[in-house]
């Protein structure tokens, strides 16, 4: 219970919670670190697909009789007679001839693709050829990608692990600096709220932050499992925030945040590593969850209930090391 005067514990950690969250969002660097990573993801991706689709959007054809042509332009070319099909490929002003040469018909292209292809077919269905290439439609996005979705993913969520640790043991250092914990030290409230609020705010802009960069890249390449993604990252970046803040918490202001929070990378950086090496058992670890989903195991309720655990070792770490 509370004690006599002092708002519900509740709403309390709320208020506290949402006041470390502002106080964090403020700082610009902090922003643009949860914002960047995602953002150039993206932008990558999109001038890649741009470029690959210029090279290979191109519908441009020279052939030397009107029947032929006519056929092409029916299936989606842009194909023209010209006199010598071969003098106008060789020039660039197409990006593909075909052309009847002295030990038969010659079809020129500047790069694969479905058009060539299509190409291709037509002008063995003329030659009444023994066998003709079919092109088959997609039927939405490519299995193949898969593989490398998860380890885009994975790669985005280790960073966001590493955030955490930032957030945990680097928030708590500049609040001990700058009298923020002592100010707040002064509420009516269990020591373990500070700790809570912490974790509480850097649990809620990792994982919303994580979320939109795997709700972006989806919409680009498409990820298998995205809900999974989001909620490992998510637990993950709890994790790693705990941490931090548990060894910053346990260091005190006799040391410097260096010592905490490399102690912490290197901690979270193992875990990681024990996911991916055994993604049966950690699918059920804080922050090895990654690891695991990168092997395509997704977390397990073990990941969340070891994530709150660990929270709230962290909370009793924070609350020993006040008296």
């Amino acid at each position: 219970m509370s004690p006599a005067g002092s708002p519900p514990l509740g709403r309390a950690l709320g208020l506290l919670t949402a006041s470390v969250l502002t106080r964090t969002l403020r700082e610009g660097l902090v922003l643009r670190a949860l914002i960047w990573p995602a953002l150039i993801i993206a932008l990558t991706l999109l001038c890649s697909a741009t470029f690959v689709a210029g090279l290979y959007a191109s519908k441009s054809a020279a052939v030397p009789d009107a029947a032929l042509a006519e056929v092409l332009v029916a299936k989606g070319l842009d194909a023209r007679v010209y006199a010598d099909p071969e003098a106008a490929f060789v020039s660039g002003e197409v990006d593909r001839a075909a052309f009847e040469g002295p030990e038969g018909w010659v079809l020129l292209a500047r790069f694969d693709g479905a058009y060539t292809t299509m190409m291709e077919s037509e002008l063995r269905g003329r030659l009444d050829a023994a066998w003709r290439p079919m092109l088959v439609p997609r039927a939405g996005r490519s299995a193949a990608l898969g593989p490398t979705t998860r380890l885009l993913i994975g790669l985005l969520a280790v960073l966001f692990v590493l955030y955490g640790v930032v957030f945990g043991a680097g928030g708590l250092s500049r609040d001990q600096q700058d009298g923020s914990l002592d100010a707040e030290r002064a509420l009516p409230v269990p020591v373990w709220v500070h700790a809570a609020s912490r974790l509480g705010a850097a649990g809620v802009a990792l994982s919303v932050a994580f979320a939109a960069s795997v709700g972006l890249i989806h919409a680009i390449l498409g990820v298998t499992t995205p809900i999974a993604w989001c909620v490992a990252g998510g637990l993950s970046g709890l994790g790693g925030a705990a941490l931090g803040l548990g060894l910053m918490a346990r260091a005190g202001r006799a040391e410097s945040l260096s010592g905490p929070l490399s102690r912490g990378l290197v901690a979270v950086t193992g875990l990681m590593a024990l996911g991916y090496s055994a993604p049966d058992v950690g699918r059920h670890l804080p922050v090895a969850t990654v690891g695991a989903l990168v092997r395509g195991d997704t977390p397990g309720l073990g990941a969340a209930l070891s994530t709150l655990a660990l929270c709230a070792l962290a909370a009793w770490v924070f609350d020993r090391s006040s008296r």
